[in-house]
């Protein structure tokens, strides 16, 4: 809201500015400054609290009232700033009040205060709103009547609008209205954000604008009046003619240049209104008589600031700061001030070397040489202020909480009594002859009262100093601290954010405040003792219950999870020191925290707690509780326990022998019980069982018997299997049970003397049955093994070589080859091969090899037996063949042929495009499938690709399987001569008809005619084609018709609306425009004449008109409506 009035004020402040343009530059400057003094003082003052005040409510006022309106709905007594002093405000019963100033209010700010307690708070500030919006809005200026017209004027910014006889009238700045028979107008002013109010202006009325002058001031430049509202005010003098504006309250001043020096002889001056519409001159001429010395006024000086000037007697000497000065001979002086600390300076007049007038000026002073000294500040506690500065001065304090005033005596000392503040800052000012002069002085309201009292707690040893809640927070804290022994010792420690801590011993004695500035707290003295832990009555391992004594009412907290600070209960004790408190799961062998608070909150240890052990030790064997059986492969048992142990005792049992090993007084909980020391296991030791006993400190045994078994589970080994495979083979512990088969399909075994076992599939392993199989082996034990044996490739079936013998490529039917499974040689030496992720089947050799060249794969089953063994002696290199067999059908998605075994193929289409890439089967052949029919005749090319980068290709055509389309047949109608249609191009075609089938030729267009005679109506005429390569379309089947005799159509006109015509007796009749029919349809008459009604249809329309009947060919008539 506060943006919204200052963005207001500023927007008429351009318009007062833009009307002021016709004055001379000298008052536009002045003027202006005074504008945006006022904009700046009322949005800098106006602070939002003040601008969301409610409770207060000022009426506008100007600067030249000296009377202020509002209400207040406080409902608390209000204060007003008068004089420089606070005094009580008058309130009605209606909460309205009025305030009389002794002189117009000009730009002073008014302050209204409330009391709260003691001090007194600013409810509002707010200052004259002469130049701003909050003025009443003039109405328009009465110019007379002319002519029969009634004249309104007022600035040209603003729009008149007035109503007379019923008729609006606009105009801006001036507005003319003739006269009719009625004697009233009434109008109005307004600009784009407000109006006036409705003013009512006759025609009969008398003009009357005033021009009031304001008394002239002697050395002040300027001249000031009354006149109607936005008038053009003019003032002549000495030949020159200087312009201004009055405002919307008529008030207007300006510039003059009416120096001290004409006072000496008197002059005169014109003023006078400025307009083309007015009826009769406005003018007032002034003259303004010689100012001249007596015995009651001998000087007239004006004080300027930084000099004075005046009149007096002519050739009068006068004494200032030192200097002599004269004045001329019409009595005119000018006397530079001096300035320098001193303010008040006196001025002697004398004639033939007596004094006959003396005068004190109060002048501007250097700031930093004025004296101005500071016995008593103001505060909190006090308004009082005191001190030493120049004699007789009167000095202003100014603030955002008002502004005070003070006049200092004959010796320099003032005393002053300001009303009292919570906060703020005073600036320094001394009032001068001319205006109020800012000294480099501040004066700040102390903060006196009592700092809050700081918070004291005590942790163990240490002091915890809170004084965080103080208002100003604290910064620091004075420590007294006096020892048992009588030894002290004071210190001084920092806060932060008003807070710290102190070490502090138990017994001593403490004395503490905090300070802020010249603030301090009260003392808070004390002696610090110690909390004693609790006595515990219930507090046990196992239980859920903790109870006992402390101190009465102190507070206790015990954290039961040691990893979560907020798992925790929390009690008071009673009067006698008691308590008792439930924990959620039972306590364990462990330390837990305690804190004990004093209810005063100085006194607050911390203890760690165990409760009394209960329960025996709790044995864990490899890490687990409960275990009895050790594994006979073992070599060493691991034994650890979660308590506190006193004794140690482990028991071995051989056949009927038994070793004791015993641990006494020992601060480890963990043991490695080893069966001996040189590595043997509990099984080559003969070691049948093992005795553990464990006896805590508090007396408390626990004994846990082991038994040494046999706990190792079976090792299972499966053959490699493959594709292809119908037995998979393996080997386990001799006797074993072997399930193989997973679900309800399952199949169990027992394993040979030698551990091996087989199991027969009922078919092949291909890629479309199962690739991996679950084997299950239990030993006489008891203990099982899971093992799953996955498919892992392919049998090798070829090798080939490269020329230069660098290069091995084996063979297979998925063209992979899992490294890691096999043994490659060459000429009898193994291959060193790295497992590659694509299992590639190409293998680079060493060095090169010359042929003939042995070569032979071995793949290892997991146990490093032999699966299969594949040799082969190359005497050449590899030799890639041509593809041949190639054959493909036209609409047909599958192309075949025969291919070397193994290799790579592409197949591309005659426009180059690779339509598919694959890999020969182990006899050469394959069989590939395609994504889209093929067409007859077209070509197709076969790439042959070996590993070694041969190619071979063959270009074959697809064998045309495709019959030709269905032939089309012409309308056959009695009597008949042809049967004719379309087909193939060059196919030939064969027309049946009663059983006889005749032969013809489609030409190179694939039109087709046959020559016939005597063919019966209603007989069926079938018609196929066959094409060069021999297939035949599909049969076209049509009957012979009967042939109507005549049809015709009529002319239709736009106008028509029916066609008509002529057919055969009992045929139908249809008409249609494009696609819709047009009418119903009709039936020719016996006399072979139709009509069907039509809607009229546009010119250029084209109309079909069908004629049909059972039996006879259709006829279509095509007519265009004219």
């Amino acid at each position: 809201m506060m943006i919204y009035l200052i963005t207001e004020k500023l927007i008429f402040l351009h318009f007062i500015l833009k009307r002021d343009l016709k004055m001379n530059k000298k008052t536009i400057f002045r003027q202006f400054i005074l504008y945006v003094m006022v904009v700046l003082l009322i949005s800098t003052s106006v602070t939002p609290a003040m601008a969301t005040e409610k409770n207060v409510t000022i009426d506008p006022f100007t600067y030249y009232d000296a009377e202020i309106n509002g209400v207040s709905t406080m409902g608390e007594p209000l204060y007003v700033n008068i004089h420089d002093r606070i005094e009580p405000l008058s309130i009605r019963s209606d909460g309205t009040f009025t305030l009389t100033l002794p002189s117009r209010v000009e730009g002073r700010v008014i302050y209204f205060y409330k009391k709260s307690g003691d001090f007194y708070q600013v409810v509002k500030r707010t200052q004259a709103a002469d130049f701003l919006m909050d003025y009443a809005f003039p109405v328009p200026t009465f110019y007379g009547v002319k002519d029969g017209k009634m004249r309104l004027k007022t600035t040209e910014n603003l729009e008149i609008v007035a109503v007379y006889e019923g008729v609006t009238h606009t105009g801006h700045g001036f507005l003319e209205i003739k006269q009719g028979t009625s004697a009233d107008v009434k109008a109005y002013a307004r600009d784009p954000y407000r109006r006036s109010v409705t003013a009512t202006y006759r025609f009969d009325d008398v003009v009357h604008l005033p021009l009031q002058i304001d008394p002239l001031t002697p050395g002040m430049w300027e001249l000031s009046g009354k006149t109607a509202p936005f008038q053009h005010v003019r003032l002549t003098y000495d030949g020159q003619a200087y312009d201004t504006q009055s405002g919307p309250d008529g008030r207007f001043s300006m510039w003059a240049p009416f120096f001290m020096m004409l006072y000496t002889k008197g002059f005169t001056y014109k003023v006078e209104l400025i307009d083309a519409h007015l009826l009769n001159p406005v003018v007032l001429e002034q003259t303004v008589a010689p100012l001249v010395p007596s015995a009651t006024q001998p000087v007239h000086l004006s004080d300027f600031g930084n000099m004075g000037e005046g009149i007096t007697y002519p050739g009068a000497t006068i004494e200032y700061a030192g200097q002599t000065f004269n004045a001329n001979e019409e009595g005119y002086f000018f006397i530079p001030w001096q300035i320098d600390g001193t303010s008040n300076k006196e001025i002697v007049f004398k004639r033939d070397g007596k004094t006959y007038a003396e005068k004190t000026v109060r002048q501007y002073v250097r700031e930093d040489e004025f004296p101005f000294e500071l016995t008593i500040e103001p505060s909190t506690l006090s308004g009082r202020i005191a001190g030493k500065t120049e004699p007789n001065v009167e000095l202003v304090l100014k603030s955002s909480n008002g502004d005070f005033s003070f006049m200092s005596d004959e010796s320099g000392n003032f005393t002053a009594e300001l009303p009292r503040f919570e906060s703020g800052e005073y600036t320094l000012h001394l009032k001068t002859g001319s205006q109020i002069q800012p000294l480099n002085h501040v004066v700040k309201i102390k903060e006196r009262r009592a700092l809050a009292r700081p918070i004291l707690t005590f942790e163990n040893e240490t002091l915890h100093i809170d004084a965080s809640t103080s208002v100003p927070v604290a910064t620091t804290a004075e420590i007294q601290i006096t020892k048992p022994d009588g030894e002290i010792d004071v210190k001084t420690v920092r806060l932060t954010s008003g807070k710290a801590s102190s070490f502090i011993s138990y017994g001593d004695s403490y004395r503490i405040r905090t300070k802020f500035d010249d603030q301090y707290s009260d003392y808070i003295s004390g002696q610090h003792q110690e909390v004693k832990a609790p006595n515990f009555s219930t507090f046990h391992e196992g239980s859920t219950v903790v109870a006992g004594t402390v101190e009465p009412y102190a507070t206790i907290t015990l954290q039961y999870d040691s990893r979560n600070s907020d798992q925790k209960v929390v009690q008071t004790t009673d009067g006698t020191g008691a308590f008792s408190m439930t924990v959620p799961s039972p306590l364990k062998l462990v330390s837990y925290p305690f804190v004990v608070e004093r209810k005063n909150g100085l006194g607050k240890t911390r203890f760690s707690l165990t409760p009394t052990d209960t329960t025996a030790p709790r044995i864990y064997i490899d890490g687990g509780e409960g275990v009895v059986d050790v594994s006979e492969d073992a070599k060493l048992v691991r034994v650890s326990v979660d308590d506190e142990i006193k004794s140690m005792t482990a028991v071995f049992t051989t056949g009927s022998d038994k070793t004791e090993m015993k641990f006494d007084e020992t601060t480890t909980r963990y043991w490695e019980l080893e069966a001996s020391k040189d590595g043997k296991t509990f099984k080559e030791m003969n070691i049948s069982s093992i005795n553990v006993t464990m006896e805590n400190k508090a007396g408390l045994k626990k004994t846990v018997t082991l038994r040494v078994k046999d706990t190792t589970p079976p090792t299972v080994n499966i053959d490699r299997i493959l594709f292809g495979d119908r037995v998979i083979h393996g080997k386990t512990e001799p006797g074993a049970t072997v399930r193989f088969g997973r679900s309800d399909n399952t199949v169990t075994k027992q394993a040979a003397a030698d551990g091996s076992f087989s199991f027969e599939l009922p078919g092949p392993i291909t890629t479309y049955t199962a690739t991996m199989y679950l084997f299950v082996v239990k030993d006489a034990a008891g203990n099982q093994t899971s093992k799953y044996a996955q498919t892992l490739d392919y049998p090798i079936k070829d090798v080939r070589m490269n020329e230069a013998g660098t290069k091995l490529w084996l063979g297979n039917e998925n063209r992979q080859f899992k490294q890691h499974a096999y043994d490659v040689l060459v000429n009898g030496k193994r291959l060193t091969l790295k497992e590659d992720y694509m299992h590639s089947t190409t293998l680079d050799l060493p060095s090169p090899v010359t042929f003939p060249v042995d070569v032979e794969v071995r793949l290892k089953n997991e146990d490093g037996t032999l699966k299969y063994a594949f040799k082969k002696t190359l005497t050449k290199s590899s030799v890639l063949s041509t593809p041949k067999q190639l054959y493909a059908e036209s609409g047909k998605k599958t192309i075949k042929g025969q291919l070397d075994p193994y290799v790579a193929y592409e197949i591309y289409d005659a426009s180059g495009k690779r339509i598919k890439t694959n890999v020969a089967s182990g006899d050469g052949s394959f069989v590939s499938a395609i994504t889209r029919p093929l067409v007859q005749n077209e070509s197709l090319r076969v790439i042959a690709k070996d590993p070694f980068g041969q190619t071979k290709s063959m270009t074959f055509k697809v064998t045309d399987k495709t019959p030709p389309i269905r032939p089309t047949v012409n309308t056959l109608v009695v009597p008949l001569k042809q049967v004719s249609g379309k087909a193939e191009a060059g196919a030939t075609v064969r027309v049946t008809y009663r059983n006889k089938t005749y032969t013809t030729k489609a030409d190179t267009k694939g039109v087709y005619r046959l020559a016939v005679s005597n063919w019966q109506v209603g007989q069926m005429v079938s018609v196929t084609a066959r094409d060069a390569a021999g297939n035949t379309s599909t049969a076209t089947t049509t009957k012979i018709m009967n042939a109507f005799k005549a049809t015709s159509v009529a002319p239709v006109r736009t106008t028509s609306a029916a066609v008509t015509g002529k057919a055969d007796a009992g045929a139908y009749v249809n008409v249609y425009s494009g696609n819709r029919q047009l009418g119903k349809t009709m039936r020719v008459s016996s006399k072979a004449t139709f009509s069907v009604a039509i809607p009229k249809q546009k010119k250029g329309t084209v109309l079909t008109v069908r004629f049909t009947r059972a039996g006879y060919a259709t006829v279509e008539r095509k007519v265009t409506v004219y």
